[in-house]
């Protein structure tokens, strides 16, 4: 039971709240902590001679309440987004659902090849001029993936096109907006500064993983050389928006499957 501060689980240390990757498990280790301990205190209130009792049931009972504290943080009750929210550490970080959705395994990559690993100026966060979205860090809302002009580009999963610019001289160039819906929400990917969308496609069309959207290119204003600028969004069924940061989930994505058009 908790009776003093110092009962309290211990919440993650400042250099773990701004390690973007890791910041969302030190959210849910510290809420699973917190719910154990809610746990304990609630049997202190069951009468005495309802339990069995023991050192072996107690022992129990604290495994069990652990389990299901870790269940419950994993299913997100709010309050590790909560936690993430406090710390100023919503950069690139999903909810609960949005992990879950991003880590199913129908994901796979928008592009074949690249020509190089991301320097820092082109990973999600990076400093950029103007006003950006809070969830952007210092600006940067998406990843640039540097690419030979008319490389093909891939939807990364199942799902609906939502938006689609024709317009070579806006500052994203030509891009297609594709939405994947969840059971609780939806994540939408972005593919800016194509070289051209592919014939056929318009809002509202269908798309399946791996299907060609357009080919790579450096149309738009902000496009400086040929790549790929690809954004994640959390689409939350608040009607809240949030940016994802994609390099998270490269590595644990599939190449593309080729899909016949």
């Amino acid at each position: 039971m908790i009776n003093r501060l110092s009962d309290l689980p211990i919440a993650p240390t400042a250099s773990e709240a701004t390690q973007p990757s890791g910041l969302r498990k030190v959210a849910q280790e510290f809420e699973s902590l917190l719910l154990t301990e809610v746990f304990k205190a609630m049997r202190q209130t069951v009468p005495e001679g309802m339990g069995t009792g023991g050192a072996a049931n107690e022992f129990f009972q604290d495994m069990f309440d652990s389990h299901i504290a870790n269940e419950a943080s994993d299913n997100g009750l709010g309050l590790a987004d909560a936690l993430i929210e406090q710390l100023g550490g919503s950069s690139g970080e999903p909810t609960a659902h949005g992990t879950a959705l991003l880590s199913d395994g129908n994901w796979t990559l928008p592009l074949d090849q690249t020509n190089s690993r991301p320097n820092p100026m082109q990973r999600f966060g990076a400093l950029r001029p103007g006003e950006r979205p809070s969830d952007c860090g210092a600006g940067h809302c998406g990843l640039d993936l540097a690419a030979e002009t008319g490389l093909p580009v891939h939807v990364v999963r199942d799902g609906v096109i939502e938006a689609i610019s024709h317009d070579p001289d806006s500052p994203g160039g030509l891009s297609v907006t594709v939405r994947h819906q969840g059971k609780h929400g939806a994540v939408l990917s972005r593919y800016f500064h194509l070289d051209e969308v592919r014939s056929g496609l318009t809002a509202g069309s269908a798309v399946s993983r791996g299907e060609e959207l357009g080919k790579v290119g450096q149309t738009g204003t902000s496009a400086h050389g040929s790549h790929l600028h690809w954004e994640l969004i959390e689409a939350l069924p608040s009607g809240e928006r949030r940016f994802i940061d994609p390099e998270h989930w490269l590595s644990s994505w599939k190449k593309p499957i080729k899909t016949a058009i």
